[in-house]
């Protein structure tokens, strides 16, 4: 590997390098923006903004990024550099992952073809991940300013109904904790000092799990390969006292078989809590069910939720939960934009 072009890129390689692979960043973009919106049209995509991932954190470019920032000796420079190449391939990866997620959801098959799209998306999602899993957090945290495990977990500590007991020990969960989409496991290190009992985190990538198993050592008492709504649905009724999911939501359409999985896995009192991406209400696709979604696909691809579409989950379950607290947060950036989101604590109420 030390004697790779990658290893050995010159000060006067490097710019052209750059130059190269810009060209063809700017030419697979240009791919992109020509194709049209049908099923086939959707896999290309997926493939297309593989591609610009691959590129933009391959070695030989990243390589060439250094040996230029090195001759020009401006920190201030390379560390722009470094965020908007980070920003830019979680976008890209964002992009990819999001629609090979939801395309079969906005086109409809025959029963046999839905299932093998499920299968082949699924895949190709645990695949992006698995291989994005190692730069994940240093892209998603400095490049996007991503900050809403912190703003969850602040949420958590403030929410009424906590016992003094609970609050003076800094206590969120005695029995069992849940985190779903647990990724690296960002969330499960704030959660961690807040839970007595187990800490149980679930990921569709193993890749994701992989990281969050050896760079958070200790965090999570045991990680689980499935999509969050699948691992829900296998816990034992009432076992937990604490589930949460942080930049899940916007890869779902309805929340409804999240929300019912997870209300049959909380204890009486048990907490559920979870972030969205935010839309109003004249935004998603006719207002709330029946009549409408509640919810819109945004160009990026990721699902938004209307406040008034999370008021309505909770009243649709006939009194068993209640909405605690909702508040609107910055989430992350999106190029210059700040996109701006929802996060809810939810809990269900005790018998009489």
């Amino acid at each position: 590997m030390s004697s790779s072009p990658q290893a050995t890129c010159t000060e006067d390689a490097a710019p052209d390098h750059i130059s190269h692979v810009n060209e063809q960043l700017a030419q697979l973009r240009e791919q992109i923006a020509a194709l049209g919106v049908g099923k086939e049209s959707k896999r290309d995509r997926q493939k297309l903004n593989q591609a610009i991932y691959k590129l933009e954190l391959g070695d030989e470019y990243v390589a060439a990024v250094k040996e230029r920032d090195a001759a020009t000796k401006s920190e201030a420079a390379a560390a722009t550099l470094v965020a908007e190449a980070a920003a830019a391939a979680a976008r890209a990866l964002e992009d990819a992952a999001a629609a090979a997620a939801i395309a079969l959801l906005r086109h409809p098959t025959p029963a046999r073809d839905k299932l093998e799209l499920e299968q082949h998306y699924r895949q190709q999602v645990e695949a992006l991940f698995d291989e994005y899993a190692d730069h994940f957090e240093q892209a998603l945290c400095e490049g996007l300013r991503y900050r809403t495990p912190d703003h969850l977990y602040a949420m958590l500590l403030e929410r009424s109904g906590r016992t003094p007991t609970d609050i003076a020990e800094g206590i969120l969960s005695r029995m069992a904790a849940v985190d779903f989409g647990c990724g690296t496991g960002l969330m499960g290190v704030q959660l961690r000092v807040a839970c007595c009992g187990r800490l149980i985190g679930c990921d569709l990538s193993r890749g994701m799990l992989k990281v969050a198993a050896t760079r958070h050592k200790g965090v999570y008492d045991e990680l689980v390969a499935s999509d969050a709504i699948s691992f829900l649905r296998k816990l034992s009724p009432g076992s937990a006292d604490l589930i949460v999911g942080c930049d899940v939501c916007v890869y779902l359409r309805s929340l409804e078989p999240m929300f019912a999985a997870a209300e049959a896995a909380l204890c009486e009192g048990g907490v559920l809590a979870f972030s969205t991406e935010s839309c109003t209400l004249e935004e998603a696709s006719g207002g709330l069910p029946p009549n409408g979604d509640g919810f819109v696909e945004r160009p990026s691809e990721r699902i938004a939720h209307s406040p008034e579409y999370l008021h309505w989950l909770v009243a649709s379950r006939g009194g068993t939960m209640e909405m605690v607290s909702l508040a609107e947060v910055d989430l992350r950036m999106d190029g210059a934009r700040m996109i701006r989101g929802n996060i809810a604590i939810m809990a269900k109420r005790r018998a009489g």
